[in-house]
């Protein structure tokens, strides 16, 4: 196993583990809830906008983490088909959104 190989299983398993820890809500001590979990896709291609973005199959993780109406995710793109950015993440997608509910609307 090559170095870049050790490094993503680590990332792997941390990443693995930390969804395991977050997927329930966990209650702080001042009564706003800590939110998170992951996923992890594994696709045919990575289409985007009915455009291909992979010649083969892409697996897609995300991550994310909530408190207070605000969450931040990570969402990634990881080639598994024979192309040049094969074994190595080409996409990284960070967001940080905020949702507030205001009578019936959100």
């Amino acid at each position: 196993m090559n170095q870049t190989s050790k490094r993503w299983a680590w990332v792997l398993v941390l990443t693995a583990g930390l969804a395991a820890s977050l997927a329930a809500q966990t209650e702080s001590g001042n009564g706003q809830a800590l939110t998170g979990g992951a996923e992890f896709d594994f696709n045919s291609r990575y289409i985007w906008r009915a455009l291909a973005w992979s010649q083969g199959a892409a697996w897609q993780p995300s991550v994310w983490l909530g408190r207070s109406g605000f969450e931040l995710s990570v969402w990634t793109n990881f080639p598994l088909g024979d192309e040049p950015t094969k074994r190595k993440f080409n996409e990284i997608d960070l967001r940080l959104s905020f949702t507030k509910e205001w009578g019936q609307f959100r």
